[in-house]
């Protein structure tokens, strides 16, 4: 059996709720939410979603709160 010679990463997801941005690795956007909702329970609003490639470490996700941006 041959290996493949890449493997890709899983997108990043940035999230968007009315006043943080979350940025998470999720194989798809349910996985996305999920992960933000566990790692930030105070979250309850809706999430708008944008998928972009890159690396981030593993089950990780970022909060930026868009007041200060």
């Amino acid at each position: 059996m041959l290996q493949p010679r890449h493997t890709w990463s899983n997108p990043i997801w940035v999230l968007r709720s009315e006043t943080q941005i979350y940025i998470a690795q999720a194989t798809g956007i349910e996985e996305a939410i999920a992960k933000v909702k566990t790692q930030h329970p105070q979250e309850v609003g809706k999430l708008e979603a944008i998928a972009v490639a890159g690396i981030l470490a593993p089950d990780q996700v970022i909060s930026l709160n868009t007041n200060l941006l």
